[in-house]
């Protein structure tokens, strides 16, 4: 996670060859009057044989018109921009739903932003909640959209859906402790509608990005999402992909709880002990780590 203000994004090319380790910038691009928590993200967007980047901006509860930014890998130019209300500060993921052969691209960010944009030509798509361009989104229990996952086709139209976290009202002060719960969805990755939805178990806010895994590459996958924030208690939780396609969380096991702090970073997942099966890598907002065996649930180890 970086901040810029003004965003300022370069590349560095490595030198192949006898000077292998030498390094050399080969672009900047500069765009000014905003700031950016969002990662680029490395994508085919043209035809030549360079990745090229998507990236969000913005500032907070502030219209603007750099808000998803693709920007062409061999020289730096902008490709598209795409005006957003709020500060889109969630990382890109890509699917082709066009059937153009160029990735589209998947972003979100505040105030329920979260938009399918054609990779092509900076089009939308989708827009999850356009109603937000009048009306505050929290006042129909929206709140702020994390950065999402690809996942298999759940409901057989031939396209690739999106697992997704929606939680967090920013305009909520720090020292106010009642707070809106989080919700884990699963939304059409065509159109953007709500194929699931289920709040989380114990009801707290979520910040965190889930991860859909096959733990034991055995077809059966699960659900890994957080809980809490900087001063709410939380957990990480880890639930069958089947509950949340049923709407309910409550089968879902904490996998570790901190009674101070949440679980904000996305987990990680390993074969830590060899028994070919993924273990989860946590960071709490406690400041430790904790890794739980995959099997069975139970830590294997914290480091503080």
């Amino acid at each position: 996670m970086f901040y810029l203000k003004p965003l300022f994004l370069s590349v560095i090319g490595s030198v192949i060859g006898i000077t292998a380790y030498c390094q050399a910038l080969q672009w900047s691009s500069f765009v000014d009057s905003i700031t950016t928590f969002s990662s680029p993200r490395p994508v085919q967007l043209t035809s030549d044989s360079v990745l090229d980047f998507v990236i969000g901006g913005g500032l907070d509860s502030t219209i603007s018109n750099y808000g998803i930014m693709a920007f062409d890998g061999a020289n730096g130019n902008m490709l598209w921009n795409v005006q957003t209300r709020d500060e889109i500060f969630a990382s890109a993921v890509f699917n082709d739903i066009t059937g153009d052969a160029v990735p589209d691209v998947y972003i979100g960010g505040r105030s329920a932003e979260l938009r399918a944009i054609n990779g092509a030509d900076g089009t939308v798509i989708w827009e999850f909640f356009p109603e937000g361009d009048t009306i505050d989104p929290a006042d129909s229990g929206w709140y702020n959209f994390y950065s999402a996952q690809v996942i298999p086709d759940q409901n057989t139209d031939g396209t690739k859906d999106l697992l997704v976290a929606n939680g967090g009202d920013h305009s909520i002060p720090s020292w106010d402790t009642v707070r809106p719960p989080g919700h884990i969805m699963i939304l059409d990755g065509l159109t953007g509608a709500i194929l699931a939805k289920a709040v989380v178990p114990d009801s707290q806010e979520t910040y965190c990005s889930p991860l859909l895994v096959d733990l034991k590459n055995n077809g059966n996958y699960n659900v890994i999402f957080g809980t809490g924030g900087e001063t709410a208690r939380g957990s990480m939780w880890t639930v069958p992909l089947s509950s949340l396609l049923a709407n309910d969380l409550s089968a879902a096991i904490a996998i570790a709880t901190d009674n101070g702090r949440g679980f904000i970073a996305p987990p990680a997942v390993a074969d830590l002990d060899g028994d070919l099966t993924l273990d989860i890598i946590i960071q709490g907002f406690n400041g430790i780590i904790y890794a739980v065996n995959g099997s069975t649930n139970l830590p294997m180890w914290t480091v503080t």
